[in-house]
C-alpha cells in the first residue's frame, strides 16, 4: 500500500515536475543541463516531496516556489546569454537542496561513472583482441 501524502508532499513533487516541464523547453540544453533534466525525471517519480531535514516551513515552501518560477522563465529565454546560463546553473544546486535530491544526485553521478569506466574497460579489451588479431595475422 502507498502511504499517505500531504499537502506539502504533494506541492513538492508537483514544483518538480513543472520544473521538468522547463527543461524540456531549454532549445539546446548542454550534457549538466540533460543530467539535471533526468534528476528531474527520477525525482518525480521517487521523491517524497519533504527535504530530509523534516517538515518544511513558510520559508522553505516560499524557497521551493522561488526557485521553481526562476527556474521556469529562464529555460524560456530562447537566445540566452553567458549569464543566462550560469544562473541557471547556480539554479540547479539550489534546487537539489531546496527539494532534497542531492542524495538522488550523487547516486546519479556515482551510476554514470561506472557506466563509463565500464565501456572504457570494454574498449580496452576489445582493442586489445583486435592488437590481437591482426598481430596473429602478420605472421
Amino acid at each position: 500500500m502507498s502511504k499517505t501524502t500531504t499537502k506539502e508532499e504533494r506541492t513538492a513533487r508537483s514544483q518538480i515536475v513543472r520544473l521538468y516541464a522547463a527543461s524540456c523547453k531549454i532549445g539546446q540544453p548542454d550534457n549538466e543541463e540533460l543530467r539535471f533534466r533526468a534528476l528531474l525525471q527520477w525525482g518525480s517519480l521517487f521523491r517524497s516531496g519533504a527535504p530530509d531535514t523534516g517538515a518544511p516551513d513558510e520559508e522553505k515552501l516560499r524557497d521551493r516556489a522561488y526557485c521553481v518560477r526562476l527556474y521556469e522563465s529562464n529555460a524560456e529565454i530562447k537566445f540566452p546569454t553567458d549569464a543566462d546560463v550560469a544562473f541557471r546553473k547556480k539554479l540547479h544546486l539550489e534546487i537539489y537542496n531546496v527539494f532534497g535530491l542531492a542524495k538522488l544526485k550523487d547516486h546519479m553521478e556515482k551510476a554514470e561513472a561506472e557506466r563509463a569506466a565500464a565501456r572504457s574497460a570494454a574498449a580496452t579489451k576489445a582493442n586489445q583482441t583486435r592488437a590481437a588479431a591482426q598481430k596473429g595475422g602478420e605472421k
